[in-house]
């Protein structure tokens, strides 16, 4: 919503989103004001072991798939299953073009390398999460009859797999069962304000208020932004304001990287707040949150900050054992308006 303007539907009739280039642009967003860090770090940090980890057995398979789309649909459950985002790598259809042959090519989502910014002069230093993983899957259609099979040409990955996969950007994006519900959860994203402000934060939730008719709002997620959420409390007293889990953890990990070393420490206390924060319970967290702190004993700097800026004022706004009393739909992130926000300022 823009201050003071009205802009018609119209201009934004035909216009969809480039979803691979908008996560290239997400990632680059979400990335580069921390990666400076992860730079620093692995400097300081040189002559550890590369990290390999093959999935192959995992992902072979003698299935005959009955279409394209059932082929790709299985490979990111197994994926899903096992920390690894699916993604079209490259698509040939050898009906499309002379001398070529049917054929879809998958890859970990972090394949390939960065793509710099056009700027020939940027401002800033900027990393990537890509790390040319190797891992790559072809889909071929069968020779006889219809269906498609699926081979793995490299199933190694040259980086650790995730444990949960809440907020990748790729699977942000709306399932056909997820849009069937889309009247119960939906994003909003304030693109335009003059300035982040209480007034026009509260200008813009009032101006979401009215456009709400039936039912009220039970659960919104926002960033720490300490305006925003007065105004949500305000605005919406009777709505649950989660924090988005997706940053709460790059601000962790970063802080992390800053003052924890060897590399080896590092990994084990963030595999410690990933605990702590899926704990599924009360009694769960205050067994995760001791081991946690037991972990962190060697670097109190680190643990006064995660209690003091994080736990102690808003863990039951992002830790599992409490956001999941409230009817969320799986939306404990901002990366769903993170992408309308960037499809919309592209368009205009």
């Amino acid at each position: 919503m823009d201050q003071g303007e009205d802009n018609s539907d119209e201009m934004y009739e035909g216009l969809e989103p480039d979803f691979e280039d908008m996560n290239d642009c997400l990632e680059r967003d979400f990335d580069e004001r921390y990666d400076d860090f992860d730079a620093m770090n692995d400097a300081m940090n040189k002559g550890g072991e590369d990290v390999m980890v093959d999935l192959t057995d995992v992902f072979s398979t003698g299935m005959m798939f009955d279409t394209r789309d059932d082929l790709l649909k299985w490979a990111r459950n197994v994926g899903r299953e096992n920390g690894v985002v699916v993604v079209i790598f490259r698509s040939e259809n050898g009906t499309a073009r002379p001398r070529t042959k049917t054929k879809l090519i998958l890859g970990c989502e972090i394949s390939g390398k960065y793509r710099p910014w056009k700027n020939p002069k940027p401002t800033r230093s900027t990393w990537s999460r890509k790390c040319e993983c190797p891992f790559r899957l072809r889909g071929t259609p069968s020779n006889v009859g219809d269906g498609w099979y699926l081979h793995v040409i490299c199933g190694v990955h040259n980086h650790e797999l995730a444990k949960k996969l809440t907020s990748h950007a790729f699977l942000g994006r709306l399932s056909q069962e997820e849009k069937v519900v889309l009247e119960m959860t939906f994003c909003v994203g304030f693109a335009y304000l003059q300035s982040e402000c209480v007034d026009n934060f509260t200008w813009a939730l009032q101006m979401l208020k009215e456009q709400i008719t039936g039912g009220e709002v039970e659960v919104i997620v926002t960033d720490r932004d300490l305006a925003l959420m007065n105004d949500v409390e305000c605005v919406f007293p009777k709505a649950v304001n989660l924090l988005c889990l997706f940053h709460v953890c790059k601000n962790v990990k970063a802080k992390c990287k800053m003052i924890v070393f060897p590399k080896r420490k590092q990994v084990q206390i963030m595999e410690a707040w990933e605990a702590l924060v899926y704990s599924y319970d009360e009694t769960q967290y205050y067994m995760n949150l001791a081991n946690f702190e037991g972990i962190c004993s060697s670097s109190s700097i680190f643990n006064d900050y995660v209690h003091d800026q994080w736990l102690i004022p808003h863990k039951e706004r992002f830790v599992e054992a409490w956001t999941n009393r409230v009817m969320h739909f799986g939306n404990t992130t901002t990366q769903r308006v993170e992408s309308a926000h960037w499809s919309l300022k592209r368009i205009l």
